[in-house]
């Protein structure tokens, strides 16, 4: 439902859906209902109370007083004349400066103007927007969200687990290392070169960004792009998103590398990482320690006798483990079987792979076949009065004796 108001104090209650009510000129009120209503004071001093669901809350010029009520909500500033200062921890009246004197209550999200603002942000978990100009944006107590959009902005995260988010409208992708507080995007007219500090998570655009995590525990998401994602302290998440991404995991292990789509390299660390190819033709190289490698099924492309398109692993060693998600699914649901041998071709690997798929048999097959100088190793399903393959890896550079029943973990 949509409701307009008038020049005068009018009075706009919406329903029980997603609603937006337009005071206009004028004290107005507008009571929104249990859906994520957005409401709009415009001139005046208003009165908005979000009621029910997310809702988003923009007072106006004037003095308002925005309350918005249960779910997670927004309060926006973005037609200030000025500058603003919006404080989430103050429930009573704060001269914001380009947006008047107004009351939050019940306020999770702030949206800034195209000035330099000053967010911050509560105890709970908020969602800081500083949209143009050279903000400062600044967390609380709980799990934030920023994005600075563009200019140079400064942003504390403080304590909790907070992200920043670099998908917002840009023009080039962003370098972000959270060793250092100062930043260089690659295109400073766009970004800047914003200053962060506490914040241990990112999220990338849709351009070739590069992040370098810091000694915290970090979550690195590249998004779309060719991305580059290094991983500092152990115990990080890289995920490379669309795109031909390299992911290189940290010295002190316990990393989880997710190549998403796209040809990605990944590359494990000196402890013990979990590498996740995703589609694509992917080449994963594991570390010094017991690594995890991670397909689902139909990871690979097509498996047929050209054997093009197959996700090859290099540094593959006995304490090493293959991941096959359609064993995990089948587990506890039927015997597996594991036979090796070597062939000429990859055409003569695969014609034996298929071999082993006898109804009848165990549900999980496994064949690893040497040609060359590399094990092809091929999994597949029995079911019915058939079976199927449904992934193959290559790994690079061993022999038979680097794989046996215990690399494959169920």
């Amino acid at each position: 439902m949509e409701l307009q108001g008038t020049d005068r104090a009018d009075v706009l209650i919406g329903g029980a859906g997603n609603d937006v009510l337009y005071g206009y000129g004028g004290a107005d009120t507008l009571q929104g209902g249990s859906g994520d209503d957005v409401l709009a004071g415009g001139a005046g001093n208003d009165i908005l109370r979000g009621g029910g669901g997310d809702d988003y809350l923009l007072g106006g010029s004037g003095d308002d007083t925005i309350d918005g009520g249960s779910g997670n909500d927004w309060a926006s500033y973005e037609d200030a004349t000025a500058s603003v200062r919006v404080d989430l921890n103050l429930a009573t009246p704060q001269t914001t400066g380009g947006g008047g004197v107004d009351v939050l209550n019940g306020v999770e999200n702030l949206y800034g103007s195209v000035h330099n603002d000053v967010l911050i942000g509560d105890a709970g978990a908020n969602y800081l927007h500083g949209a143009q100009g050279d903000d400062t944006l600044i967390g609380g107590a709980g799990d934030d969200h920023f994005e600075g959009g563009a200019g140079v902005d400064f942003i504390d995260g403080g304590e909790g687990y907070d992200t920043i988010s670099y998908d917002d409208g840009v023009a080039a992708g962003a370098f972000v290392d959270l060793r250092v507080p100062v930043q260089y995007p690659y295109d400073p007219a766009r970004h800047g070169s914003d200053k962060l500090i506490s914040v241990e998570g990112i999220w990338g655009s849709n351009y070739d960004d590069a992040f370098i995590g810091n000694a915290a525990e970090n979550g690195l998401f590249g998004n779309g792009g060719n991305d580059t994602l290094t991983a500092i302290g152990g115990g990080d998440l890289l995920d490379g998103g669309a795109g031909d991404d390299l992911l290189t995991a940290s010295a002190q292990g316990g990393d989880v590398l997710r190549g998403g789509d796209g040809d990605d390299v990944l590359v494990g660390g000196e402890g013990r990482d979990t590498l996740v190819g995703g589609q694509g033709q992917d080449a994963l190289s594991g570390g010094a320690q017991k690594d995890y490698f991670v397909f689902d099924v139909g990871d690979s492309v097509a498996i047929d006798a050209l054997g093009e398109g197959v996700d090859i692993i290099t540094g593959f060693g006995l304490d090493d483990q293959l991941v096959f998600n359609n064993a995990l699914r089948a587990a506890g649901e039927g015997a597996w079987s594991f036979e090796t041998s070597t062939a000429d071709s990859y055409a003569d690997a695969l014609a034996f792979a298929m071999a082993r798929l006898v109804p009848g048999d165990p549900t999980n097959v496994y064949a690893a076949v040497k040609v060359g100088a590399d094990v092809f190793v091929f999994a597949g399903t029995v079911d019915g009065a058939g079976g199927h393959l449904d992934d193959v890896v290559q790994l690079s550079g061993v022999g038979l004796d680097a794989i046996a029943y215990h690399n494959f973990l169920f």
